[in-house]
Parts: structure tokens; sequence; C-alpha cells
């Protein structure tokens, strides 16, 4: 990222822009909530918000935040839904409702819009990101049990679950949902997790102030 672009994303944004480091100054204060969690501390409750969209997928807690509550689920790569083996391209979930809604904030600032262009610019970032999606389809294959693995392949399925990246999206180039992107950081490390952090200020779960 080269500084041009870290330096777009500071400050001097819109009304109701980016959610900055700035806004730890009440610039822009925290959403309403934001100091808590989505989750149980055990996480149940953002296990059954996943499973009431997707009754048939099978997670388990990642990564816990510094409260303790559950803010990625991992999710098994495929789910069979009214009676049909499909794959599960999410490999890993943002539970934690504080960070999801300082990323919707993002995405409603033009975020997204931002990062693509960074990448359009940015070889290096471009390389990075490459590789990220290519180490995320290999890890949610190697996931699969193998039992599983072979009901994709008779089925013709083994190449949309092997090939398609962060999330299934098939443009490396395009970036689908910063959620997503923000999940695997956490869980891996990423390197648009790493340019989110270098441009905004994306504040964990009992951070921010009320």
């Amino acid at each position: 990222m080269t500084s041009r672009l870290a330096a777009a994303s500071q400050p001097n944004t819109p009304a109701g822009g980016f959610y900055g480091c700035h806004a730890r100054r009440s610039k822009w204060p925290a959403p309403p909530g934001a100091a808590l969690c989505y989750a149980a501390p055990e996480g149940r409750a953002a296990e059954e918000a996943v499973r009431a969209k997707h009754p048939d997928l099978e997670t388990t807690i990642e990564r816990r935040c510094p409260d303790g509550h559950a803010q990625v689920l991992r999710c098994y790569p495929l789910r069979r839904a009214y009676g049909r083996v499909q794959p599960f391209p999410t490999l890993f979930w943002l539970a934690c409702e504080h960070l999801d809604r300082q990323l919707a904030r993002l995405e409603r600032g033009g975020a997204i819009a931002l990062l693509e262009r960074a990448l359009a610019a940015d070889e290096s970032l471009r390389a990075a990101v490459l590789a990220d999606h290519r180490a995320y389809s290999e890890e949610r294959w190697r996931a699969l049990r193998e039992e599983d693995r072979r009901v994709l392949e008779e089925r013709a399925l083994a190449g949309q679950a092997r090939t398609r990246g962060i999330g299934g999206i098939r443009d490396f180039s395009t970036v689908k949902c910063l959620h997503l992107h923000y999940a695997h950081h956490l869980a891996r490390g990423s390197a648009i997790g790493r340019w989110l952090e270098s441009a905004f200020c994306i504040i964990p779960c009992g951070e921010a102030g009320p």
C-alpha cells in the first residue's frame, strides 16, 4: 500500500465515512453497543445465529475476543441442504457484532472501492492477496473429511471447492466482503487484514467506549 492510499483513508473522509483511528477521539463515536460482543462467553449465541441461517452447517470456535466471547467461527466446508451436497466456501465466519459493525461502516464509507484501487495499483499487495486466496482454498480442501472429498469429486464439485478463494470468490482482483477477509486475518493473518489495520483503526471488543 502506498503512502498516498494510506493518507486517503485517514481523517479526511466524508461525514458518516470510515471508522478510523481518530474515532478514539470521538470524532465518530463508537456505534451503540460497540463494547458488547455478539456471542455468549461460550460462543453458543454466535453458533446459534449461524445455524439459524445454515442449520446444516458444522461450526467450532476458532478464536475468542479479548473479553472471551466467540470472535471467529470455523465452518466445515460442506453442507447438506435440502438433500443436496454443496461446498460451503466460507471457512472463517466473523462472529463478533462489535467488529461486524465497524466493518459494515467501513463498507458503507467506500473502503472496498479504496481497497480494490490499492490492489490494482500495488503489485506486491496483489501477490500477497493471491497467496492468501490459494492458502485459504488449500486449507478448506484439507479440512474436508476424505469421504466428503470423494462426494465432491463424484459430483464434479471438487474444482469449485479447490479453486475458489476466500468466501468462494472467483475474481481475485475484487473484494467480496470485508468481514470474510477480516475473519480470515484474525484466524490466520492476511494481507487484506493488515491493509485494513494500517488504513483504519479496528477496535477489538472491550476497548471501545460506551
